[in-house]
């Protein structure tokens, strides 16, 4: 399900002050050089006023506004058509004030998303190209700056798409995150199922095709292993000895990236402290583990909690986003906890299994002891009632 994308009271506080600063800005300029044609001077001038007055307004309002879609529609409404207008009251497509057109489609983005300054770019190319071509049948040529206009007509096609793009890479980064909080709990089934359901969701957040985690319990001598794809889940466990190294020991805590096809990956891209990305030749993985993984694209972070240790692969990722290394270690992280409380609970059952079998056995010894001595107190009476009968 996208995410939706609500005005909210910081952002329409933003745009108003926004809005004052280029208003006055706007005014001022208007007052050193005024507009042409010169007859409609005075009245650019007047309606300028009127618009700071306006934006002054809507500062002191949103400071007390609550939220709510009718108020961004309006002054988003008002705002382009009170700029079409300053536009052609100023010579149109030629109109120093063009970046107020650019203004509306930031606008957008800010209060809708990808969708508002999609909307928004397309009203705005409309007005633009209507006020133009009523300016060239009123304004005779070369008033009319043909050149000038197509540039404009390309930045405000290149702006809207560059906004929708980083509208949607926000909205994409906003459902990430809505999923990590919804992370699945590991204890509403069997141990496999959970695990399972666990790397599911987490290739899902990840976007790869293939997840493979490799961990060992603290108090346990084998080491586990679950593998995720499309396809199947799988679990099994491996003797000691049988996996000499998950990964190159100087790596055992690094998280690395790699963007080449598994069977062709010569080296990765090492995460350091500092944050940096550093190539390192070679691929520092068990050819055992390598050998499960597929597809192109490859990222890892270490396991390290309290009970368990270990590794996560994540393969099949195509062409890896800005964001994968990070999102790497979050989600790692995610699965590190769930295992933890997994193996956690483990021993939390495993200690009531051995208490209830003691309480069993203290309860069994408890009763043949009772019962053997009764036996002997019988006995013994029968004994004192026929003399001649041995001692008991």
């Amino acid at each position: 399900m996208p995410a939706v994308v609500f005005p909210s009271s910081p952002a329409e506080r933003t745009i108003a002050v926004a809005r004052v600063v280029l208003a006055a800005t706007a005014l001022f300029a208007v007052w050193l050089d005024p507009a042409e044609p010169e007859h409609y001077a005075a009245l650019t001038y007047g309606l300028y006023w009127v618009y700071v007055i306006y934006s002054v307004v809507l500062v002191f309002w949103t400071t007390f506004w609550t939220g709510g879609e009718r108020l961004p529609i309006v002054t988003h409404a008002a705002d382009i058509l009170s700029f079409s207008v300053f536009q052609y009251l100023t010579l149109g497509p030629s109109s120093p004030f063009f970046v107020y057109f650019i203004f509306s489609m930031f606008c957008g983005a800010i209060r809708w998303g990808w969708r508002g300054t999609l909307w928004t770019g397309a009203l705005v190319l409309l007005f633009y190209v209507g006020m133009a071509a009523s300016i060239a049948q009123r304004v005779p040529s070369p008033g009319f700056e043909t050149n000038r206009f197509i540039v404009r007509i390309a930045y405000l096609v290149v702006t809207t798409g560059m906004l929708v793009y980083l509208g949607r890479y926000e909205a994409r980064l906003r459902l990430e995150i809505e999923r990590l909080a919804r992370w699945p709990a590991p204890l509403d089934r069997s141990p496999d199922a959970a695990i399972g359901r666990m790397l599911e969701y987490a290739a899902g957040l990840m976007q790869a095709g293939c997840v493979l985690a490799v961990w060992e319990a603290s108090d346990e001598p084998e080491v586990h292993e679950a593998r995720w794809t499309p396809e199947a889940a799988s679990t099994r466990s491996h003797g000691p000895g049988e996996l000499s190294s998950v990964i190159d020991g100087s790596l055992a805590r690094s998280t690395f990236i790699s963007t080449e096809p598994i069977a062709e990956t010569r080296s990765i891209l090492v995460l350091e402290s500092s944050g940096r990305l550093v190539k390192r030749d070679g691929v520092p993985i068990d050819p055992t583990i390598l050998s499960q993984l597929t597809g192109t694209g490859l990222t890892s972070a270490a396991i390290a909690t309290e009970f368990v240790k270990g590794r996560v692969f994540f393969s099949g990722l195509g062409t890896a986003p800005a964001e994968a290394v990070l999102l790497t270690e979050i989600v790692t992280r995610e699965i590190a906890s769930s295992l933890d409380q997994l193996h956690s609970a483990e021993q939390r059952q495993e200690l009531v299994a051995r208490e209830e079998r003691i309480r069993v056995a203290r309860d069994l010894h408890d009763g043949v002891l009772q019962g053997l001595t009764g036996v002997r107190l019988e006995l013994r009476a029968i004994a004192r009632e026929r003399p001649g009968s041995p001692e008991v």
